[in-house]
This record gives C-alpha cells, structure tokens and sequence, in this order.
C-alpha cells in the first residue's frame, strides 16, 4: 500500500513522496544506552501513478525504486547523515546496499523475497564494483 514518505537529505533539502516500503534493516540495538550509533536502510517502490503525475505536472521523471540510507548517531556534537538514492530496477537498489552497508544485504534480500519483489541474481558480482557508486 503506497503512503506519503519523507526521507532527509543530509545537506540538501528533505524529500516526499508517495511510495511503500518494501524492506528495511537496522543494526540499532533495543537499548538505547548501549548503542551510540548505528545505521538504517530503506527501500521503497514508488507509486507509479504518483511518479506519472509529478512527470506531467512537473517535468520531473522520477525512478521506480529509492533506497534510503542513514547513518545517526547520539555522541554530543555528532550529526545523522542521511542519503537517498534513486534506482531504475530492484536489482539496482539491492547493489546499492551491496556495496554501501552489505551487513543488511541478508536481511533486505529476505524482505524482497517474502514481499514477492525479488530481485535477479547477481552470479558475477564483484564486491566493490558497483557501477551505481563512485
């Protein structure tokens, strides 16, 4: 089911969007004292007819899939960053995870599979080598 999300940018200004989430992992503790930072991934499909009307109304083609990343944390003077990436294919957003925080690759996988959007596998990848990162 597609709902308004929102996703900070870290540097540039916040994003929304109509999308549904279809998987997303973190390496954040149930405690919160025991843990001073930790990492989160999110990947959404994004509406189609959303995405059919901001390219009418607006000029601006949007991708099928995001992938959104955030780094926080709780140390005094430490900032989140936040990223969000935008994909043409599922099997893009898995290699997104791949190569930027691989400890979630299992879990994302899982989802995907269990929400029926599985991605193609990869027999020939390389870590590191991902053409959607520089």
């Amino acid at each position: 089911m597609y709902s308004k999300q929102h996703l900070n940018i870290s540097g540039k200004r916040s994003v929304t969007f109509m999308a549904e989430l279809i998987a997303h992992a973190s390496n954040r503790e149930t405690s919160e004292e025991t843990k001073d930072s930790w990492d989160r991934v999110a990947v959404y499909k994004i509406d189609p007819d959303w995405a059919a009307k901001q390219e009418r109304e607006n000029g601006v083609k949007i991708l099928p899939y995001t992938v959104g990343i955030a780094r926080c944390t709780r140390w005094k003077g430490g900032r989140d960053r936040f990223k969000v990436i935008d994909t043409n294919t599922i099997e893009q957003a898995v290699d997104i995870v791949r190569s930027r925080i691989p400890i979630f690759l299992h879990q994302i996988e899982e989802q995907l599979r269990l929400n029926n959007t599985q991605p193609e596998p990869v027999e020939d990848y390389e870590p590191g080598r991902s053409p959607l990162v520089t």
